[in-house]
């Protein structure tokens, strides 16, 4: 938790992690920033019981500023939004590994985040996405709570807050199932990175 603590979390805060999509492109997953972007950080400014750490994909800000999505001075905004918020922080850290471990729940499109965060067997909110999916995700979804809108997915917070987690024995039937044979563990969360960077 110290990297969570070095922001000024401390307990009992839901410590929530939001990783949006890079693209807004259904065709390669789609991202929900846009639906979610004011929601998301009023929530966070209103309940005080919430500190939600913001990490777009590093592609994404410079992505949307070029679709014409967002224009440079509405980046800058949105991000001291983010500072002026005492339970809200942008997480542009090099390294995730430390804050997916300090975290109690991740908000996230399609991507291979989902996957890595998984296997930590906390629980997962996912936005969902139009793209197919592979057997693999396919299965972990099943798993985690898909929500549509922004009512569900605090509906979801407000129930983890409150240790009301009814997926927590499949998601860990599942990581036993998927990765349970440490050998094939990492070739599989290396193939989906790779697959995901490519479409960038």
């Amino acid at each position: 938790d110290k990297v969570w603590e070095e922001w000024g979390c401390t307990l009992p805060k839901l410590k929530v992690l939001w990783t949006p999509r890079w693209t807004t492109d259904e065709k390669l997953g789609g991202s929900h920033f846009f639906q979610y972007n004011q929601k998301i950080c009023q929530f966070a400014i209103k309940n005080n019981e919430f500190f939600l750490a913001v990490r777009p994909h590093p592609l994404a800000f410079a992505n949307y500023i070029r679709e014409g999505l967002m224009t440079e001075k509405e980046v800058e905004i949105f991000k001291d939004e983010l500072k002026a918020n005492p339970n809200t922080v942008l997480d542009n850290r090099k390294e995730y590994i430390d804050t997916f471990w300090g975290t109690d729940v991740l908000i996230t499109d399609i991507s291979s985040m989902l996957l890595e965060f998984f296997v930590t067997g906390k629980p997962i909110i996912f936005c969902g996405t139009n793209i197919k999916l592979n057997a693999l995700y396919s299965e972990i979804v099943v798993a985690t709570y898909r929500c549509e809108t922004w009512d569900e997915i605090e509906t979801v917070l407000r129930k983890l807050q409150r240790g009301e987690d009814k997926l927590k024995e499949k998601r860990q039937y599942l990581i036993k199932k998927l990765f349970g044979e440490l050998e094939y563990t990492s070739h599989r969360i290396v193939e989906e990175i790779v697959i995901d960077y490519s479409q960038a």
